[in-house]
């Protein structure tokens, strides 16, 4: 099973971060491929960050934005939870967004 999700939004000044709290957890599946999670931020002046994953994590990332505009924020997941499994694949990324200035 495969989750999308594309959030977008906008800075006013051109120091700001984006600060991502992450969580996510994979298990290894006996008969298919192990879970995973790509999390892209894309903005002005072709600004692109990306994170790749398929391990268990819990952790915090700083992304700084040096642009006034748009920004784009894109998750995709894929993964399996079926009965049989013990745990259920699963991931949250908590964002938020830092300026400073004028």
């Amino acid at each position: 099973m495969g989750y999308g999700n594309q959030t977008v939004f906008q800075t006013n000044v051109s120091d700001s971060q984006l600060s991502i709290q992450l969580m996510t957890r994979f298990h290894e599946p006996a008969n298919w491929s192990k879970g995973s999670l790509n999390l892209t931020v894309s903005g002005p002046n072709n600004f692109w960050w990306t994170l790749s994953t398929n391990e268990t994590l819990f952790e915090t990332h700083i992304v700084k934005l040096s642009a006034v505009g748009n920004y784009t924020v894109v998750a995709l997941a894929e993964g399996c939870d079926t009965e049989q499994s013990p745990i259920g694949d699963a991931f949250v990324a908590r964002m938020n967004v830092l300026s400073y200035g004028s």
